[in-house]
């Protein structure tokens, strides 16, 4: 064999290497191997991330792999999504605020309240409005006797009362059923002016205007409720709140707007150890 082509097998053979040459780049089984191995290598990412990822066929498990939490989830949204479906009829009860009254809608029974309370407020909307004054006998001492008995949707403006006489003297007031004002007068204050009226009807009291004020049975109980209201000493502690139920002497309760009922309104009177006695009263009071 010629010398150079020796030289060129053994060459060939030397870069060729052996099957059991080691993974590097020294001979081509070497680069087989290096090749061989990083195939290998890959394989075993491929495997981690197919356990990882799972399969399009595997159920759904919160805990497992990705395809296993993704089903969990889409199975989660889709029951959320039933949730949702089924609450969605009752929200859209809510409403808007924009909601006009008469609406179907919570916001809308919000603005028919609205509505009917400023109705309520519009005193031009009572076509019953009554001022009724006059004297009361209390025949049974211990009894309550009506001097005013509303029914229907309706305001109280006023009720004075007092007494030429002596003795006690006891007013209820039951607005739509409920107690809301109970006091009395005692026999040393008998003859002033005692209950319930509203800023607007006092205005600006003077004793010179006292004996001109429209609207109370005798000028004289006008002119000590004024004179009481004046001064803020109805009572030791000035002035009755409402509601009162307290019971307590000598009640007069200025009101920055008057006493709205739905269904009734009832204002009684008694005394409370005198029989045979009386009490005058002016009252203003409306319904529609």
């Amino acid at each position: 064999m010629d010398a150079v082509v020796l030289s060129q097998v053994l060459d060939l053979l030397t870069k060729t290497g052996k099957n059991t040459d080691p993974a590097g780049a020294s001979t081509l089984f070497a680069q087989l191997a290096r090749i061989y191995a990083a195939v290998d290598q890959v394989e075993g990412y491929t495997d981690t991330l197919e356990t990882i990822l799972g399969l399009t066929t595997d159920s759904a498990v919160a805990s497992g792999n990705v395809l296993q939490r993704l089903g969990a989830l889409v199975a989660y949204t889709d029951s959320l999504e039933t949730t949702v479906n089924a609450i969605k009829p009752k929200t859209d009860l809510i409403g808007a605020a924009a909601d006009a009254a008469g609406t179907a809608t919570l916001f809308g029974k919000i603005a028919d309240a609205k509505a009917a309370a400023e109705s309520k407020g519009d005193l031009s909307t009572y076509s019953n409005i009554q001022t009724p004054s006059g004297t009361v006998s209390l025949v049974t001492a211990g009894t309550w006797y009506s001097v005013l008995n509303m029914s229907g949707v309706g305001f109280l403006k006023k009720f004075i009362f007092s007494s030429s006489l002596s003795g006690v003297r006891s007013v209820r007031v039951t607005v739509d059923g409920v107690v809301t004002y109970l006091a009395k007068m005692d026999a040393a204050n008998a003859s002033a002016g005692w209950g319930i009226i509203t800023e607007d009807l006092v205005g600006s009291w003077t004793q010179a205007n006292a004996d001109m004020r429209p609207g109370f049975r005798r000028a004289a109980t006008w002119a000590q409720l004024g004179s009481r209201l004046a001064s803020g000493t109805a009572q030791t502690n000035g002035l009755t709140p409402y509601p009162y139920t307290g019971n307590g002497l000598n009640p007069i309760t200025l009101l920055p707007k008057p006493i709205f009922f739905n269904s009734s309104l009832i204002i009684e009177i008694m005394s409370d150890a005198t029989a045979n006695a009386s009490l005058e009263y002016d009252i203003m009071a409306g319904v529609r």
